[in-house]
């Protein structure tokens, strides 16, 4: 059996959070894509997004 990061009721939320933070990042605030993943990655908060903490 595999275990999943996420419940699966959580994984539509989850990955349409993770949409919308790009979609705001780069036509919003004008930040490349390679930019927002790099600090998305640096926060800490990709390790605990990674986890499934809500």
């Amino acid at each position: 059996m595999e275990m999943n990061a996420y419940y699966e009721g959580y994984l539509d939320n989850a990955q349409d959070t993770l949409g919308n933070m790009m979609d705001y990042a780069v036509h919003s605030c004008g930040i490349t894509a390679e930019k927002i993943f790099e600090m998305f990655l640096i926060s800490g908060v990709a390790k605990q997004f990674e986890r499934g903490n809500p």
